[in-house]
């Protein structure tokens, strides 16, 4: 290494994991009163990404079982849309 230890790998990945969440946490801070404690902000935001992340799944499942009802053909030989 240039200057300093060497860095594992475990800890190169927790770092590339903070630089992409960085964002996210600055945005919960922003739309959070300061009541909160700085402390609690991460895990205000992981409880978002969670929650955004289950929506989006339920969201993914409604459309694709809509998708996949309308492409289903009519007994009769034609195609409902």
């Amino acid at each position: 290494m240039l200057a300093g230890r060497q860095i594992p790998r475990a800890e190169h990945f927790l770092q590339g994991a903070a630089h992409h969440h960085r964002p996210v946490v600055r945005a919960v801070r922003f739309i959070t009163p300061r009541l909160v404690l700085d402390a609690h902000i991460p895990v205000l935001t992981f409880f978002l990404l969670f929650w955004l992340w289950i929506m989006l799944a339920f969201a993914s499942a409604i459309f694709a079982a809509c998708m996949a009802w309308r492409a289903e053909p009519d007994p009769r030989g034609f195609i409902l849309t």
